[in-house]
């Protein structure tokens, strides 16, 4: 995926895409009844506003169920590292590492592409896993 691309749809905002936009809310991620999504569903800094492990899992089990096989996931999150730290002090521990995003998606998907856009903020680019 281009990278202008990307950035393009990392500033529109956490929406999913079809054909039409539907947002999804900050915390709680809605049971959606479309499937095999090709254009790239993103979620842009509020993954990590669901608390719960169980409750990310369940983002992106959702998120799995209606992407299709070609489709992508672009991801852009806050990451709890040494300069986020510098930063936010304290605060940097509502973010998660970077391991915990990788571990969270690998079940269902591959990285693609990772890339920063800020010093502490990373984008990355999810392909389906074939099973």
């Amino acid at each position: 995926m281009d990278r202008a691309v990307l950035e393009q749809i990392v500033m529109q905002g956490p929406v999913w895409h079809r054909h039409s936009c539907l947002c999804l809310g900050n915390v709680q991620c809605q049971m959606l009844k479309p499937a095999n999504v090709t254009i790239t569903p993103t979620r842009v800094l509020a993954a990590h506003e669901i608390r719960s492990r169980k409750g990310r899992e369940s983002l992106f089990n959702e998120v799995r169920r209606i992407v299709a096989p070609q489709g992508r996931v672009v991801l852009v999150e806050h990451l709890r590292d040494f300069i986020a730290a510098i930063t936010f002090g304290p605060g940097v521990f509502h973010f998660f590492p970077r391991r915990e995003w990788i571990d969270l998606t690998c079940a269902a998907f591959e990285l693609e592409q990772e890339f920063p856009i800020t010093s502490f903020v990373r984008v990355f680019v999810l392909r389906p896993r074939m099973h």
